[in-house]
């Protein structure tokens, strides 16, 4: 049982170190592209400055400008992301707060309790609905007199 969590756990690693390296390759991204643009847009500023034979001052306002706007617009494009994120986050919380509260109801069990009995549980697979996957496939267990059980896992509609 102990490797099973243990493999759990090192998968539930990988999940996370996975979606951290794909934000960082996003973020590089998102700089790389209007950085490239940027590029482009100031070598054809230059390009039609020379060709243009226009005088020293308009070049370098010109080319000033050109610089400027690939900057802003690689901050635009930066905070428009960082903006969409937190909408989407703001969605999952109003998400998850209209979700209906799972019962309290109920009684304690008295502290002896389990006294006696045993439960065994063999090649169990339950999921939450009909149309979406198991949540547990194969689980095998027996819990013994005395002994407590808890629960632990993300919970789904």
């Amino acid at each position: 049982m102990t490797r099973y969590f243990a493999t759990r756990m090192f998968r539930c690693i990988d999940d996370s170190s996975s979606a951290a390296w794909h934000h960082t390759l996003r973020q590089i991204m998102m700089d790389f592209e209007p950085g490239t643009l940027g590029a482009l847009f100031l070598t054809s500023a230059a390009v039609g400055a020379v060709l243009s034979a226009a005088d020293v001052g308009t070049v370098g306002i010109a080319l000033s400008f050109a610089m400027e706007f690939s900057d802003t617009m690689a901050s635009l494009l930066r905070k428009l992301s960082t903006v969409e994120s937190g909408v989407q986050s703001v969605e999952r919380i109003c998400e998850y707060d209209s979700a209906p509260a799972e019962s309290t109801a109920g009684s304690e069990p008295p502290e002896n309790w389990p006294a006696s009995g045993r439960l065994e549980v063999r090649d169990l697979t339950a999921g939450y609905r009909a149309d979406l996957p198991p949540a547990i496939r194969n689980v095998t267990f027996s819990v013994g007199p005395g002994q407590r059980v808890g629960v632990v896992g993300e919970r789904r509609r």
